[in-house]
């Protein structure tokens, strides 16, 4: 950016503008180079804000990732023990069966 106020501030000063006039164009690119900063200082900022948002979110979904997962192993458990206890139950009354 700097760059180009600067080659139009050539251009200017070669066209042969008095000096009234390039007084008030590096006034202009001033405060425009000024209002550029300021600006770079917002977007800068709001680019670490965003960051930290999504750092936030990603933390909070491999939370509830690892808490779903502890569910799902604890109801596979319990899933499990029922149908071992399932099991044995239809061993007990088969084993019933040939004893009586």
């Amino acid at each position: 950016m700097f760059k180009f106020c600067f080659s139009l501030f050539v251009l200017v000063l070669a066209s042969g503008c008095n000096s009234k006039s390039m007084l008030k164009l590096a006034g202009a690119v001033e405060s425009l180079n000024k209002d550029l900063v300021e600006a770079n200082k917002v977007l800068a900022k709001s680019n670490v804000d965003l960051s930290n948002s999504v750092t936030r979110s990603m933390n909070a979904i491999r939370k509830l990732v690892d808490v779903q997962e502890k569910e799902a192993e604890r109801k596979a458990k319990k899933d499990a023990e029922k149908k071992a206890k399932e099991e044995a139950k239809k061993n007990r009354s088969w084993y019933e069966k040939l004893v009586d």
